[in-house]
């Protein structure tokens, strides 16, 4: 059974899931956040964003390539020193938590918004 369809069974966990990532959603100020399984199926969405379907699914080792198919769009040009409008954590081995954020991250913010994203990711994998 995928991880999204287990926490569907659970409410009262999948709801803390949410709460969970709507607190970041605000704190970050981002768009809009989300958890993908390790069947590519994103879940406990929580904001504003477009998945357009059908998406292949992805291997969760390339979180990169998973968004993209997820959502459509690239992730930044690093070579040309754009930041990426993404923030994604691994959540335990069966998810990703996704951030999508209204412009890409200054360099000066990176650090402390990374280091936040991983503090909720922990918390919400002690919740799965």
């Amino acid at each position: 059974m995928a991880l999204s369809d287990d926490l569907l069974s659970h409410p009262h966990r999948f709801s803390a899931v949410r709460q969970e990532v709507a607190g970041l959603v605000v704190e970050l100020k981002a768009t809009a956040g989300f958890l993908v399984d390790e069947e590519g199926t994103p879940f406990a969405t929580v904001g504003h964003v477009e998945f357009r379907l059908p998406h292949p699914l992805s291997n969760l080792d390339e979180g990169d390539a998973l968004l993209k198919a997820l959502v459509g769009e690239g992730l930044g040009d690093k070579d040309e020193g754009e930041g990426s409008r993404y923030i994604v954590e691994r959540v335990g081995k069966r998810a990703l938590l996704a951030l999508l954020l209204e412009s890409p991250l200054l360099a000066t913010e990176q650090r402390a918004m990374r280091r936040r994203v991983r503090v909720t990711a922990k918390a919400i994998a002690r919740l799965l």
